[in-house]
């Protein structure tokens, strides 16, 4: 319970182990509020409840799919009747792994398949970082498919059958997606809160596993695509610690359940940190061009590398004077190097080495 809801419910701002008094009728409010929030974000399901508002019922009509699944097909490429579907997947999936078979490195973990299957039909292409192949199955394109490297590797078959007879009801969501009849969002928050049971959940898994076991032997075998993620999720992890180091409030945890609440902490957090962003970037040009008057050459490629989410500089504790009647002294945007002087002694450079 909040320290919010605590105070309303039992009248005092301490934290007591068993509270002296509780308020009924706001002790009620703060159970069915919560409630409410897990429900809208799945945290909490309600068996039988789709009997009484059904997600699926939101979709577009079968008449508005027929009319549209073959322009969308030829959009993305793929045929949109089950055999066909099935058999440019059973294509794609045995031309990865033949490729992979040749060459293999690398370490992976396993992902939501639901989350690949539905992205793969958006036409998003999933990249995460891979880390180990603890607790993962890999799964071949037919139960005959064998392979003198990998083979190892796979532990199941795909139930190219049942998705063949799904193929309707997983692109009569997706186009319901792109038409915003519903949101991708509640798709994914009602697969992972129903029964494993449920037909349309078990149809994205499966076709989930063959797009990730694609994406997992693409990633084993390409080096260059490996390091592409690599480099572009440091990206994301290096912005994500620099935004927590400035939320260093309350330890740096949201002190609050409230969806609402939680999404407008997160908001100043990443507004506070473009802020520092382009206080550091604007400081950075500031030091580049001083040093470019100094007669210093700047190399381009070494001021791509340099990182905007600097934290040395700044004081976070204690008191701040703001003068409001000083006025900044404009922006410079660019660097003062010369890319053509430059390229000529990197030439230059290279010729020495290959006389040497």
């Amino acid at each position: 319970m909040s320290d919010i809801w605590r105070r309303i419910v039992t009248g005092k701002a301490g934290r007591q182990r068993i509270p002296e008094r509780v308020d009924r009728q706001h002790f009620e409010a703060c159970v069915f509020t919560q409630i409410l929030w897990d429900l809208k974000t799945g945290d909490l399901y309600v068996e039988g409840s789709d009997r009484y508002a059904n997600t699926w019922a939101q979709g577009i009509s079968w008449e508005t799919y027929t009319a549209s699944v073959e322009a969308y097909g030829q959009m993305m490429d793929f045929p949109v009747d089950g055999p066909g579907f099935v058999a440019h997947l059973k294509t794609w999936l045995s031309t990865i792994a033949h490729e992979t078979d040749v060459e293999v490195t690398g370490d992976t973990q396993a992902q939501n398949a639901v989350v690949f299957g539905l992205a793969h039909l958006l036409g998003i292409r999933l990249m995460p970082r891979i880390r180990n192949w603890k607790d993962l199955t890999l799964y071949r394109p037919t139960p005959q498919s064998c392979y003198e490297q990998i083979n190892a590797l796979f532990g199941g078959d795909i139930d190219w059958g049942f998705i063949e007879r799904h193929v309707p009801d997983l692109l009569r969501i997706v186009l319901s997606i792109k038409n915003g009849t519903i949101t991708a969002s509640t798709i994914l928050g009602k697969l992972n809160t129903y029964s494993h049971k449920n037909k349309l959940y078990q149809t994205f898994r499966e076709l989930g596993r063959v797009i990730r076991t694609g994406f997992l032997l693409q990633y084993v075998g390409d080096p260059e695509l490996r390091a592409i993620i690599q480099r572009e999720t440091n990206k994301s992890e290096s912005f994500n610690g620099f935004a927590k180091w400035l939320a260093f409030g309350n330890g740096g945890v949201i002190p609050t359940n409230n969806r609402r609440e939680m999404r407008k902490y997160l908001k100043y957090n990443h507004l506070l940190a473009n802020i520092v962003i382009f206080a550091n970037v604007a400081l950075l040009t500031d030091a580049l061009n001083e040093l470019a008057s100094e007669g210093h050459r700047i190399d381009p490629e070494v001021v791509a590398a340099l990182s905007p989410y600097m934290t040395q500089h700044l004081v976070r504790f204690g008191l701040y004077h703001m003068d409001r009647t000083r006025r900044p002294k404009p922006l410079t945007y660019q660097v003062a190097f010369d890319p053509e002087k430059i390229q000529e002694e990197r030439e230059e450079g290279d010729e020495e080495k290959a006389e040497a």
